[in-house]
């Protein structure tokens, strides 16, 4: 049997075509794209516009796709199957239905096995017993059907094969592109081999962008135009967050409620656990990130639950302030400090769920942040506002992700109380980070915005008026930067470049 080992690329694949409530484009397909040992897969909904669901097997456990030392990529069985469509007849005795399959165990004389049928054509293969196929002319593959942590996996190519499915490996992009049934990859896939721009933005931008200041501001699904689902629903509201065409927002109340994009109607979110008990949840704040949600109840501890308020769970027993949620990469991470010390930072890598403690000290071991009111975190600069206001800007060198430990210098540890024309800045009210630039941004009590220039390590002003109740950032489907804001009660917004001297924007 092949060793399988973690390998990290994106995988885009489908199987049939059979419509699923799994997750797929249409009556004609399936599209899936997993990355190995990620347990949470994108799909495509009705709209084709890309969301993300748990991957698990038929026992509730979570399933991945895995790469072998070999290069071929296993996909879970079941998961896969039943994502295409396709009967589960586990059990069951006599000829296997047409499009099914099932997984015989060991018994009169006969090893355990999987059966497939599939339009018509019968398909067995033993567990874990090697067999050959072809995926194209001449090329031999030497493949088997394995047994990994309790879960079956079967090779992708031959799954392909077997569908009448595409599989492409696109090696500039580290990704396989498995397309079924009469899909068209131009439907989904650039030329260049990533996910179409306009679906991509619509995936990247399903977290919320913007998670300290509460902003009831989106960007709604045309990738170009910020709303404001206050305005749209006629209610207070913050922490605006948009999955695809669904909008959720925090009302006056503190209740997580949600709204179809421009519909004027909304309804608040009934959560239960995972035993279907009711929970009542009143939040501070909210994010809908790779298909779940995630924000801090008025209590001060940390959830999580699925997008349709089921599943709903606490993360950690602490008391816990600024959540903060960042992309990088491929990859997404939760921050969140401890309330009782104000001094302790911890990172949730979100697709292990492992929550790390994170430590920034001096060389003498001293704490470099104490007293955090709330905080950003950079490629290599953390910043935070302290009780009474001040800004503090830590290079910490090394990608904080990359590292729980990090030691630096006095010199890093830069504590604003001006800005690079000598004014006072007045007492900081929230932080935001473009991840996309790397930007740190900070807004006053009196509506003033600053960003860090990394070049002149120096907070600059952003001059471009003053009394912004919200700040925004976000990118458009052109690739464009942009913030908004809400200014004088309307949307103000404008596209921003960041050059490494400075943030631009236009008129």
């Amino acid at each position: 049997m092949n060793i399988l080992k973690k390998t990290c690329f994106g995988v885009v694949l489908s199987v049939t075509a059979i419509f699923s409530a799994a997750g797929a484009a249409s009556a004609d397909g399936v599209f899936l794209c997993m990355r190995p040992e990620d347990t949470v897969a994108v799909t495509a909904d009705e709209n084709k516009y890309f969301k993300y669901i748990d991957m698990t097997a038929s026992n509730g456990a979570a399933v991945s796709a895995q790469i072998s030392v070999d290069g071929n990529t296993y996909l879970p069985l079941r998961f896969i199957c039943e994502s295409a469509g396709l009967a589960d007849c586990g059990g069951t005795e006599g000829d296997l239905p047409d499009n099914s399959f099932r997984y015989v165990p060991a018994g009169n004389g006969y090893p355990d096995r999987i059966e497939l049928k599939i339009n018509g054509t019968y398909y067995t293969h033993n567990i874990g017993e090697e067999f050959t196929y072809e995926p194209s002319p001449g090329d031999v593959r030497t493949v088997a059907v394995y047994n990994i942590r309790g879960s079956l996996y079967m090779p992708m190519g031959y799954l392909a094969k077997i569908t009448g499915s595409q599989a492409i490996w696109q090696a500039d992009t580290g990704s396989v592109m498995f397309i079924s049934g009469s899909l068209s990859a131009g439907d989904y896939i650039m030329e260049n081999g990533r996910l179409r721009r306009d679906k991509e933005m619509i995936l990247g931008y399903d977290f919320f962008a913007n998670n300290l200041c509460g902003s009831p501001l989106y960007l709604k699904t045309d990738g170009i135009t910020v709303s404001d689902i206050g305005a749209e629903t006629g209610v207070s509201a913050s922490c605006a967050s948009r999955v695809s065409g669904t909008v959720y927002f925090i009302d006056g109340d503190g209740y997580i409620c949600v709204s179809r994009e421009g519909s004027g109607v909304y309804e608040r979110l009934a959560f239960t656990d995972q035993f279907g008990t009711d929970v009542m949840i009143m939040s501070e704040n909210a994010a809908a990130v790779r298909g779940k949600l995630y924000g801090i109840e008025k209590g001060g501890r940390l959830f999580c639950a699925e997008l349709d308020g089921s599943g709903f769970r606490y993360l950690t027993d602490k008391n816990v302030f600024n959540m903060f949620i960042k992309k990088d990469g491929s990859e997404y991470y939760l921050f969140y400090g401890e309330a009782d010390t104000c001094s302790v930072m911890h990172m949730i890598n979100m697709r292990t769920m492992d929550d790390y403690t994170m430590e920034i000290t001096d060389y003498s071991h001293n704490n470099l942040l104490e007293g955090m009111r709330s905080f950003v975190v950079g490629k290599t600069n953390t910043a935070y506002i302290d009780i009474d206001g001040r800004i503090h800007v830590i290079n910490t060198v090394r990608n904080p992700e990359e590292i729980e430990i990090l030691r630096v210098m006095p010199s890093n540890h830069m504590i604003f109380e001006n800005d690079s024309a000598g004014e006072t800045i007045s007492s900081a009210a929230y932080l935001n980070y473009d991840y996309i630039n790397d930007v740190i941004y900070a807004v006053t009590d009196a509506g003033d915005i600053y960003y860090y220039e990394k070049n002149s390590q120096q907070m600059v002003k952003f001059d471009i008026c003053a009394g912004m109740s919200v700040f925004s950032l976000f990118s458009d489907a052109g690739y464009r930067d942009m913030f908004a804001a809400d200014w004088n009660g309307g949307i103000y917004s404008r596209y921003t470049k960041y050059t490494g001297d400075g943030v631009w924007y236009n008129d």
